[in-house]
This record gives structure tokens, sequence and C-alpha cells, in this order.
């Protein structure tokens, strides 16, 4: 591989013509500078970069103990991203070298990404799908796509870029936790990541999921009893308030009867149709979701919290509040052998009265909305989207899709039946121009979201399907009357 030409490497005319010769010269420099650099070693270029370029600030400690993280994310990364992975075991060393020789600021060194890249010399994997009358067009995409994502994934992980505009926050090399939620746009993660701004402190996990880092809510502080209970209970209010303004919860069961109930009812041909909501967490917009959260959260209210008093009832008596049955069975055996006798579990059940205003919720969620952080002194916050995975991210998304689907299916008709699991949704209907017009809505953009057209199932174009899977639930398609009898049985 080391003592490989550039033009054996490169053997595709597609390709050739796709980098032109310009760079095909710059190429086969960089291809034997290359060769030098790795008879070196990546400490030897570490030390050369950091002493041409001291204002980096990246030391030999830090890039080298990182090495081994870095070549198990950019294989993650490869292999998310693509069909078949671009780069393999053996070169991971060669960009290993391009990213440190970048990062120590050589401007000869951004020319060294082509080699490990276009390495291959047949690409088989285009062939696979199909793109064999495309070469060049498709390989000039991914290519410039690929250099692109790695040069902003690198420069974000060792110069974060926090950014006042209120669109973004920008991870240290942690792949471990989160502190907050980000949403960032390959567009707007490319447009970002050349500009030099603070550093930032912030531990975030990031996903790729295709051209769009993906967040997950992954809080590092563990939270007190108190601090869990109140949460639980402003979750109770929100989902009061929802279930008042006509949002229903998910429940796969219920969805299951639902369907069961309507196709027993249909004596003719039901159409349908099934999708979901095309990047739907990351897309929906605050500023429309804070509105409808003002209507939903109309008036202050009140939740009962039911409380359980045990009582561990002996010689002495042990009071315990809100404890898990391991920890009562655990407490119970330890007091009855210090006492030499059996001991008595006594439970009491409270209902607790909590007055929430309608204020303070609507200040919890907007806060919960925004992911405000404060750092050095500015605020910072995310501009679209919500996280995934925070207690109150299920109920806000159900309120933002029933308004989507009020808009798309305005008055919905007595022969037909709309349900929705997350951003998972089903239609059933004995007619078939409402599932058609359903259809040509439903992929509209509104409210910053619509639906997947690439997950779109549908029998109204003549196309008819035996099974039919959504969320876990299959449906025989020709005998809707199964759905029944297996209910039933259950």
């Amino acid at each position: 591989e080391g003592d490989a030409d550039v033009k054996d490497v490169i053997m595709s005319k597609e390709i050739r013509d796709a980098i032109g010769q310009e760079r095909l010269n710059k190429l086969e420099e960089m291809f034997k500078s290359v060769k030098r650099w790795r008879k070196k070693g990546i400490e030897d270029l570490v030390k050369r970069y950091s002493e041409r370029c001291p204002h980096k600030n990246i030391s030999l400690k830090e890039v080298t103990w990182d090495q081994k993280r870095m070549n198990r994310f950019l294989l993650t990364l490869y292999r998310d991203s693509f069909p078949s992975p671009l780069i393999g075991e053996q070169n991971i060393e060669k960009l290993i070298l391009w990213i440190t020789a970048h990062l120590m600021g050589s401007e000869k060194a951004k020319m060294i990404y082509n080699p490990p890249l276009l390495k291959y010399r047949k690409i088989n994997w285009l062939k696979r799908l199909g793109y064999e009358k495309e070469k060049r067009q498709i390989v000039k995409r991914v290519t410039t796509f690929i250099i692109d994502y790695i040069k902003s994934i690198i420069r974000f992980c060792f110069k974060s870029i926090p950014r006042n505009d209120g669109t973004l926050f920008v991870p240290k090399w942690q792949f471990r936790y989160m502190e907050q939620a980000c949403f960032v746009e390959y567009e707007k993660l490319c447009e970002l990541a050349n500009s030099d701004q603070a550093r930032s402190t912030f531990d975030l996990r990031i996903i790729p999921v295709g051209n769009t880092l993906r967040p997950i809510v992954m809080k590092k502080k563990k939270k007190s009893p108190d601090a869990r209970r109140r949460e639980k209970v402003y979750l109770a209010a929100l989902q009061y308030h929802a279930s008042r303004f006509g949002v229903s919860s998910a429940n796969l069961s219920t969805c299951q009867q639902k369907i069961a109930a309507f196709s027993s009812r249909a004596k003719e041909k039901i159409f349908y149709i099934k999708s979901d909501i095309r990047k739907f967490f990351p897309s929906i917009d605050q500023n429309e979701l804070m509105r409808l959260l003002s209507l939903v959260v109309s008036e202050d209210c009140t939740v009962l919290t039911l409380e359980y008093n045990i009582i561990i009832r002996g010689r002495k008596y042990l009071k315990v509040r809100n404890k898990a049955a391991a920890q009562l069975t655990s407490a119970k055996s330890a007091l009855d052998s210090s006492l030499n006798h059996s001991s008595h579990l006594i439970f009491n059940k409270k209902f607790i009265p909590t007055d929430i205003s309608r204020g303070r919720l609507m200040t919890i969620l907007i806060s919960e909305i925004k992911h405000t952080v404060a750092y050095r002194g500015a605020v910072y916050s995310v501009g679209r989207g919500i996280g995934q995975g925070s207690i109150y991210s299920t109920v806000l998304g159900e309120i933002y899709l029933h308004e989507f689907m009020k808009r798309r299916l305005p008055i919905p008709p007595r022969d037909s039946l709309l349900l929705f699991y997350a951003d998972d949704f089903i239609m059933l209907s004995r007619l078939i121009h409402i599932v058609q017009n359903f259809h040509e809505g439903i992929l509209q953009e509104e409210m910053g979201i619509q639906g997947n057209y690439q997950k779109t199932i549908t029998n109204i174009n003549g196309h008819e399907y035996r099974v039919l899977h959504w969320c876990g639930l299959t449906f025989d398609t020709t005998r809707f009357a199964q759905i029944k009898r297996s209910i039933e049985k259950k």
C-alpha cells in the first residue's frame, strides 16, 4: 500500500476526470510525503507541526491518547453513512496522519485525504447500487461529501465553536454522555466549522445519521427523588391539558383494538396508508410548538399523586417512603434478624394534591424546549427541534403531530380511522378519495415537517400488501377479522 503509485491507486477514468489533473499532481506529491511520514511516525509529525503552529494549542499527549477512539469513530461514521465502507482498517493510519497534520495547521496536508479515500481500484459498491452510468457524478458528489464531513467532524472534536445566533452547541471529544441536546444540520456544520471562536465545555453525544447529527438527551447529573417526583407531577399536568385539547396518548394496545373494531364493521374493501414523519424530532419548529402550548396549557390545574408510606412494624418502628420492593425486603429481613422475630409491613396509600399554575408549567416546558445553556456570560440555545429521550419529549411530539394532522385532515370522516404512535401513523378508510387526499397532503411540508415518501405504503395505487407491519403490530390486510379474534383470545 505505502509503495503504490497514485496512478495505480486511481485507475478509473471517471475518477480522474472528477478530481482533475491539477489535483492529481498534488496528490502524487502528497502521496510521497505520506510514505515519509509513516516512517517517522505520528509523534514526530505532531512535534513538527506543533512547533510551527503553537497557537493551535494541541499537545502530543492529547492526540496520541485519542488515537484509538478516533479510529473507532471514523470507521463507525463511514459504516453508518454509506452502503459499503469507502475506507478500511488498513487505511486508517493514513487518515490519522492527515487528520493530525491538518489539525497542526499544514496547508499542504489538506490534500492527503484523496489517497486513502479513493484507494479502491474498482468501485464495486457503485455497481451494486446501479450507478454505473453515473459514476462520474456520484463519485464526485460522494468524495466531496466525505471530505467536507470529515474535516468538519474533526474540527468540531478538537476545536469547539459555540455560536450566539441560537443555532448550535458544539461538542468536545466525548462520546459517552451529553449534557444538553443540539441539532446541527450538515450545511450548518460545514458553514460553522471554519470559524474561530471560543472553546466549548459541553460534553455531548453525537450520533451521525445520514448527513444529520442527531443528538440523544442523556444527562450525567443524577436527580434527587424529589426532583424526579416533581418532573412526574409536571408531566401528569401536561398530559391532562393535552387530553383536554384532544391529543390521545400513544398506546399500541388501544390502537390495535381500534383497528380491529373498525375492520370488523367494514363490509367493503379497506384502503389504507402507512408512513411516518421525516426527521420528526429534529424538524419541530420551536416557536410553533410554544404557540401550541400556550393554547393547550390554558389554565391552572391540580394533580393527584399517589404516594405509599410503608411502615415496618416490630419492636422498633422504621418508616420508609417510596422505596423499591427489593430495598423493603432487605430492610425487613435485617430487622427480623436483629429483633429475632417476624415484623409486619403496613402499606398506607395517600393521595397528595399538587396545584400546578399555568405560568410555572409553561416556564418549565419552554426551558425544556429551548435547551438554553449559559457559557461565559452568554446564553446559547438550539433554534430548531426538541430533544429525544426527555420525559416531556413524547407528549410534546404528540401535541405537535396532533396539530399537523388536524391541518392535513381537518374533519375526520366517519368512514375513516387515523392513529399515530409517536411519529408513525396509519390511516384506514372505506372511501378511496379520503386516503388519496390525505396521501397528497401528508407529503407537503407543513409546520416544518412532512411525511416520508420512502416509507409510505398504501394500496390506493392498486398494489396490494398481504401483510402490513406497523409499530411492531402485524395485520393481515385480506382478513382483518382475524385481528379481532386474536385480541379476544388474549
